[in-house]
């Protein structure tokens, strides 16, 4: 199957540097961005397709952005920054009409999630933080078991296969069998248009110094068996911040929502709605 084929294609939304981002929007009602992590192939809806539904149900706009790099959207050659993600998708956010959402965000889409509510604090309402980063150093979550692993896996000869990502998907839940044949063919079919850039001009600086400065209400939900994100660097947010709860989940690793569906849609929709 083509990539086309695999991911539902939405619409593109032009930007002043010249690229296009790329989003799904379904349902009508207040806006929850699903913000997506990083990885050999990721985008918005492999992260996120199996969480929709419970949204919509509610009377929910459930806005999917491809980040620049990565889904759909376009993949130039230069910087991949976190002050880059954060306002590409604040511009591509008002360039359709949302004025005001509530940001949901895995792993880097957290991170991004946290620099929106600091840099947009008038698009931004509240913030739904699935184990971010950006709560310690580059070198630190360099040295995490699960990005140890994954680099020889991404950098071997013959390039990224499906037995690959596989085993690096392996990595990221506590329950391995949860990786799925669509997943992977999802994921590679996007993994195969990415550049290098993605991976070498990446910069996701720590936060740990402006994140006492979000005003906005968070929900945190962390897994107990994350190996990217580790549960220790969540004490840091929550020491940190002003307006915070979290949920710790046992047996669960860096994909909550998918591994915890049902805990992950309650406990948002019930943020949501207070």
């Amino acid at each position: 199957m083509t990539s086309t084929e695999l991911l539902p294609t939405g619409r593109m939304v032009p930007l002043g540097n010249g690229c296009e981002l790329h989003m799904n929007i379904i349902g009508e009602g207040y806006p929850v961005v699903f913000i997506h992590g990083s990885g050999p192939g990721a985008s918005g809806w492999s992260n996120f397709k199996q969480n929709l539904k419970a949204f919509t149900d509610r009377g929910y706009q459930c806005v999917v952005p491809d980040l620049i790099g990565y889904g759909y959207s376009s993949k130039p050659d230069f910087d991949y920054t976190l002050d880059m993600f954060a306002g590409t998708l604040a511009e591509a956010l008002r360039a359709v009409g949302i004025e005001r959402c509530a940001l949901v965000g895995n792993s880097m889409g957290g991170t991004i999630s946290m620099r929106m509510a600091l840099d947009f604090p008038d698009l931004v309402e509240r913030i739904v933080l699935m184990a971010p980063g950006g709560l310690e150093t580059l070198d630190y979550y360099r040295s995490t078991e699960g990005i140890v692993d994954m680099i020889p896996v991404l950098t071997a000869p013959g390039g990224l296969t499906p037995d690959a990502l596989r085993q690096v998907f392996g990595k990221m839940l506590y329950d391995s069998s949860l990786v799925s044949d669509r997943l992977i063919e999802e994921r590679f079919s996007i993994a195969r248009l990415q550049n290098d850039a993605i991976y070498k001009r990446w910069f996701i600086p720590s936060l740990v110094e402006e994140i006492g400065n979000i005003a906005q209400p968070i929900l945190a939900l962390w897994g107990m068996n994350d190996r990217f994100c580790p549960v220790e660097t969540s004490m840091t947010l929550m020491r940190r911040v002003q307006n915070a709860r979290m949920i710790l989940q046992t047996r669960c690793g860096h994909w909550f929502q998918l591994e915890h569906q049902a805990l992950f849609e309650q406990s948002v929709l019930d943020f949501l709605s207070e």
